[in-house]
């Protein structure tokens, strides 16, 4: 396993996570100019300021390559007609790597860059994958499974290598949100599997809370009313779809909290030490 440089990296981590959550957003430059008009609750913690020599420093870093390097770069696309999510953390010319399908199904690999644009993963089942990098997107072709397959990818965000190389969300800070990839993915499958359940997804919500579908504004204060809402809204819509498929995995953080699905959702934990989702959007 790669070890990590903890005292070379602390400056770096503290940069590039702001860089990380007001650069690209949930997954997108787009999601974080529709946040900014449809989502109106005050986040104190996203008051966030840089020194000059740390924006000239990140702008300098972080164009330097597609993977980029100490980082967790997280794509999305497909392998053939499956949609898949991809984690690809770089140290050096040395990856790791791992994939998960909207079912749950994962799949790790090891590799490295063969060049500044070319880079080939390798299952321990004698699969790979190896692709070409340009422009913020690669394609490739591999074998996985004995099958042959062709892969296309999108970079989405990425986030800097923590003091723990294992744990996805160990370089981002947040005060709201232990930096522990167990935790935060256990309740995110928490969450795709109570959502055909009423009575155990309203109990995930932190009240009050306000609904946000296609612009409209529908403030829930208790249970109560979120039960009505289930049956009239999230039940009757493809929203309740939208969470059945979600991904558990690689998901978004920043200052306030964990993003699903480009907003779909977003979850903390609370003052009780509880994670909780604090915000519900669909457009």
């Amino acid at each position: 396993m790669i070890k990590i440089k903890k005292n070379k990296r602390i400056r770096l981590i503290a940069w590039l996570s702001i860089v990380c959550a007001i650069s690209m957003g949930c997954s997108s430059t787009e999601m974080l100019k529709q946040e900014q008009t449809t989502m109106e609750q005050p986040r104190e913690e996203t008051k966030i300021e840089v020194s000059a020599t740390d924006k000239e420093l990140s702008s300098e870093i972080i164009m330097d390559e597609t993977i980029r390097d100490n980082a967790h770069n997280i794509f999305i696309g497909t392998i053939e007609q499956t949609e898949i999510k991809m984690k690809i953390s770089r140290e050096g010319n040395s990856l790791t790597a791992a994939y998960i399908t909207r079912t749950d199904d994962e799949k790790f690999f090891d590799g490295e860059m063969k060049n500044s644009t070319e880079f080939e993963l390798n299952d321990n089942e004698g699969g790979y994958l190896k692709g070409t990098i340009h422009d913020g997107s690669f394609s490739g072709t591999g074998n996985i499974s004995e099958k042959n397959v062709t892969i296309t990818m999108q970079l989405t965000t990425f986030f800097p290598i923590g003091y723990d190389y294992e744990d996805y969300y160990s370089g981002v800070f947040n005060k709201n949100l232990p930096t522990s990839s167990i935790e935060v993915e256990r309740f995110a499958q928490h969450i795709k599997d109570s959502v055909k359940d009423k009575e155990k997804f309203i109990k995930l919500f932190k009240y009050p809370l306000d609904i946000r579908i296609n612009g409209e504004v529908i403030s829930v204060e208790s249970e109560e009313e979120m039960a009505y809402q289930y049956d009239t809204l999230i039940a009757e819509s493809n929203f309740q779809e939208k969470i059945e498929n979600m991904y558990t995995k690689y998901l978004f953080l920043n200052y306030g909290g964990v993003c699903v699905e480009n907003g779909i959702l977003w979850f903390e934990k609370d003052v009780n030490g509880d994670y909780k989702i604090w915000s519900l959007n669909y457009w």
